[in-house]
């Protein structure tokens, strides 16, 4: 078992495919030469790709965190009224709050992520 996250694994995988057309042999032939160069320039391109993208996600995960740490202290003192209001601003064009569903979506999207290893 590995400590890496999916991610990470998949990264790993699109450097080595990287390494392995940059090394790859073309016997000469032209085409078989920009191919791997371009092979390799992609694979890199995906690997930074997903690694910004997972940069964002830990973020995320951070962020919402502390409202899936509330949300199971609502579900463990019985707070089962999804559209109850937990904090309400008034705003002259509409009406702005966050409802206990909010914070169970917060607790669903954390374990959603955890489950797919990131």
């Amino acid at each position: 078992m590995t400590d890496q996250t999916a991610p990470e694994q998949i990264t790993d995988f699109l450097e080595e495919a990287a390494r392995y057309f940059e090394g790859r042999n073309t016997n000469g032939e032209d085409k078989a030469h920009w191919s791997n160069i371009y092979n390799a320039e992609n694979c890199r391109k995906a690997a930074d790709t997903l690694a910004a993208q997972q940069a964002v996600i830990d973020e995320l995960v951070a962020a919402l965190r502390p409202f899936s740490e509330i949300a199971g202290e609502m579900f463990a003192r019985n707070w089962n009224i999804d559209q109850s209001p937990v904090l309400a601003l008034d705003n002259p064009e509409r009406e702005n709050h966050v409802t206990v569903a909010d914070f169970f979506q917060a607790r669903a999207a954390l374990a959603k992520a955890k489950e797919m290893g990131t």
